[in-house]
């Protein structure tokens, strides 16, 4: 009786890990197949970024030979500025025995201290528009415009849980950028800034063989079942 209770608790051990690498494999199949979407999604848009939006129907006037790349509405206005911080500090000293029935205190003393620290600021709300030329905000009170050719880097960050996404031009003394969001707004954007930054800066061609490049690595690496299943 005892052996076949054994059995069972082996059986039914056996069973929850086939069940649980089957669960595994499935979510790590999934992403993979996700990744490989959006990084033929990029390579699409790439390829045929003449076509993805109609200028005639564009938030903003476009210059000659201006191609729009996305849009985003609800995006914010990002600014790095810098927050004062005040450290205050009291004292009111010991007293100090100086002959037999005679003690002094000295007096009460206070000080403060005072540092910075650069924090980003949310400046408006509005549209953020990327083309093969520029990036530009149209706010309800600030307009804000990134030449890519002037652009330094991209750079992320997050604050408080939200990736923000900065933009630092030559020539302007404050890093601004914007919250484009989460989920496919923010993936979509991101690419579509170095696609914009790549056509303007005459690395179209280098850009789409990155791609292409990233896609066949992606497609090469496929989960491979758990040895549970193979066969199956």
């Amino acid at each position: 009786m005892f052996a076949r209770m054994k059995e069972r608790r082996l059986a039914k051990a056996a069973a929850e890990a086939k069940a649980a690498a089957e669960r595994e494999h499935a979510e790590a199949l999934g992403e993979w197949k996700d990744t490989i979407e959006g990084i033929e999604q990029a390579l699409d848009a790439a390829k045929h970024y003449k076509e993805l939006w109609d200028e005639s129907q564009a938030p903003i006037i476009p210059k000659k030979n201006e191609e729009l790349l996305y849009v985003v509405t609800g995006a914010e206005l990002v600014e790095i500025k810098s927050r004062k911080i005040n450290y205050g500090s009291t004292s009111h000293g010991a007293s100090i025995r100086i002959a037999k029935g005679v003690t002094y205190r000295p007096s009460v003393s206070r000080g403060s201290m005072q540092a910075s620290e650069e924090v980003p600021t949310v400046l408006d709300q509005g549209t953020f528009v990327i083309t093969n030329q520029r990036a530009v905000f149209s706010g309800t009170k600030t307009n804000r415009t990134w030449l890519w050719a002037k652009l330094i880097s991209v750079n992320t960050e997050v604050h408080k849980g939200q990736v923000l996404v900065f933009l630092p031009v030559e020539n302007r003394m404050k890093t601004s950028g914007v919250h484009l969001g989460t989920g496919r707004a923010l993936d979509v954007g991101l690419t579509r800034i170095n696609l914009g930054v790549a056509l303007a800066t005459g690395r179209y061609d280098d850009h789409v063989a990155q791609i292409e490049a990233d896609l066949r690595a992606v497609q090469a690496d496929r989960p491979a079942p758990p040895q549970t299943l193979e066969g199956v």
